[in-house]
């Protein structure tokens, strides 16, 4: 609320009407440069008619064509550079380029009032049967008698007994790695927060650090913005059941969340499965297809 109070009070917000176009982000200054000075050229020429001024034209727009073609391959290549060793973020850019963005539908008939409070109830009526069929089968687990050996349990000579402070330097690292996303309970955008960190850090730190140690999550940071997601592009958009819900929250929420996380992990990564690969980290699809196919050639042989 003190930051929101601070960004308020220097720059307040206001409303105004603009018209959306559709920008390049390799459009630069320089382009932008050259364009000025082929619609002088084309001024000129239309208005003298002169071969001169004709040759001159021309120049000016192969420059201006030349410059585009070069902006645009420079972008695209630092673009791919900067995935690195990525995979999700290079197909995920890929992706923009290749499939167009489609404008979302919404179920119909539904007023813009109703709609929300429909997805709610859709939501919430998913969740608590979801929950109830959990029940059953945990209780159809408990009446099943098990039996294990000791040597089938792992074992972890790690112990954890309270989560320890961070570190201003442990803290900057979590906030430098996290994306630019923000969602509107935050009071600035991220990519901002990232440019002024050296002055929040310390703030941020003790903030994340008397969450951890004392065990409190505020209400607030409970809080999210829900939207509604279609599954898949194919899918009807008029189903509730092709929809899934993809809850926004605060910065702070989050990041106290990694800072629990990356204490957590070392303590009971013992404890997974070999094979896991589900919310591990450098596993994924393509990890555990790549297992299943050495498995399989390995039983071959």
């Amino acid at each position: 609320d003190e930051l929101t109070s601070i960004i308020d009070q220097h720059a307040p917000l206001t409303t105004r009407n603009i018209k959306v176009r559709n920008s390049n982000t390799w459009y630069n200054g320089a382009l932008s440069e050259l364009k000025r000075k082929r619609r002088q050229a084309e001024r000129k020429w239309r208005r003298t008619r002169l071969p001169l001024d004709a040759a001159y034209l021309a120049a000016a727009r192969d420059r201006y064509s030349h410059a585009i073609a070069n902006a645009q391959k420079k972008f695209y290549t630092d673009k791919i550079i900067a995935c690195g060793k990525d995979q999700k973020q290079l197909f995920t850019f890929i992706k923009t380029l290749t499939i167009p963005t489609a404008e979302q539908e919404l179920p119909a008939p539904h007023s813009s009032l109703s709609l929300p409070d429909s997805f709610g109830d859709f939501f919430v009526n998913k969740i608590e049967k979801i929950r109830d069929e959990l029940s059953v089968i945990r209780t159809e687990i408990n009446n099943v008698p098990v039996s294990y050996n000791d040597d089938d349990v792992p074992l972890t000579t790690a112990e954890f007994s309270c989560f320890s402070p961070c570190t201003e330097e442990a803290v900057n690292k979590l906030i430098m790695n996290a994306p630019n996303k923000q969602c509107p309970l935050d009071p600035i955008p991220t990519f901002i927060l990232k440019q002024v960190i050296a002055e929040l850090l310390p703030l941020i730190t003790n903030i994340v650090n008397k969450s951890i140690t004392t065990g409190s999550f505020p209400e607030q940071w409970r809080e999210a913005i829900i939207t509604a997601a279609l599954k898949n592009v194919k899918l009807e958009s008029i189903i509730f059941q092709n929809f899934r819900p993809v809850s926004g929250l605060a910065f702070l929420s989050k990041l106290t969340e990694r800072a629990a996380i990356s204490q957590l992990m070392p303590h009971i990564k013992p404890l997974f499965p070999i094979n896991q690969s589900a919310y591990m980290q450098n596993h994924n699809t393509e990890t555990t297809l790549l297992r299943v196919h050495s498995d399989i050639l390995m039983a071959m042989d």
